[in-house]
């Protein structure tokens, strides 16, 4: 009777770990709403204003260095950054000035060093703000693991081969129409290149931004438009990390 009940507790013991193992297993590294978002902004440590989104309850050890589109508000991507903090990663988007993103590059590193406990950083950039990041990897690839470029200008870039970069493009950009973006593309064609192509989407559906009559037409709803957007940062983020 003895040896039964110890067999039993053993069974019932491995079961437990086994079941515990695949709990864990099915839960994505990095997903959309693990963790609730604290926004901070205008805060006097750094160099100029920032948007911050910063997971609740962890200590991020993976940042975003978002860089906004030009004349955009650098806090008019909130819907956007918000879930991607909320997968677990520190999100800043500095201000520059006049919402120029090229009057200050690079300027990713200034408000990097006030994070130590930050291990590895991406660097994101909507439009103008897209071509900026190009530039700034660039200049320093090395501070970053990958880049995320959305609906990008194309700056011009002198990249290592095989640096991992995600490029989302709109079918109904009329801001960085699909030439523009094949020109992105060529410029890039050293890197480990992740191409998503969202059809039906357009220029201002990534922002939060009133609308300014160049964005295009869009075919898919934003909420449409930003799933896709984020399953794909996300993707890619954990794959480099």
């Amino acid at each position: 009777m003895k040896k039964i009940s110890s067999l039993l507790l053993a069974l019932v013991m491995i079961l437990s770990v086994c079941t515990v193992s695949l709990a864990s297993a099915a839960i994505p590294k990095n997903r959309e709403g693990n963790y609730k978002v604290e926004y901070i902004s205008n805060n006097t440590r750094y160099p100029t204003d920032v948007a911050i989104y910063k997971p609740v309850g962890v200590t991020p050890k993976v940042g975003v260095v978002f860089y906004a589109g030009q004349p955009v508000d650098y806090r008019d991507y909130g819907t956007l950054l918000k879930r991607v903090a909320s997968a677990g990663y520190l999100v800043i988007s500095p201000e520059f000035p006049f919402d120029s993103p090229m009057l200050n590059v690079p300027a990713g590193e200034e408000y990097m060093k006030h994070y130590p406990e930050v291990k590895e950083w991406f660097l994101m950039g909507h439009s103008y703000g897209g071509g900026t990041s190009l530039w700034e990897a660039s200049l320093k690839p090395d501070l970053f693991k990958g880049l995320v470029l959305i609906a990008a200008s194309p700056f011009g870039c002198n990249l290592p081969d095989g640096y991992p970069v995600l490029t989302i493009h709109a079918t109904e950009d009329l801001a960085v129409p699909t030439y523009q973006h094949n020109i992105l593309m060529m410029q890039i064609a050293n890197c480990d290149v992740t191409e998503v192509i969202i059809k039906g989407g357009d220029h201002g559906q990534f922002g939060d931004y009133p609308p300014m009559g160049n964005e295009g037409f869009p075919k898919i709803s934003k909420k449409k438009q930003l799933d896709i957007t984020l399953k794909h940062i996300l993707k890619f983020m954990n794959k480099y990390q």
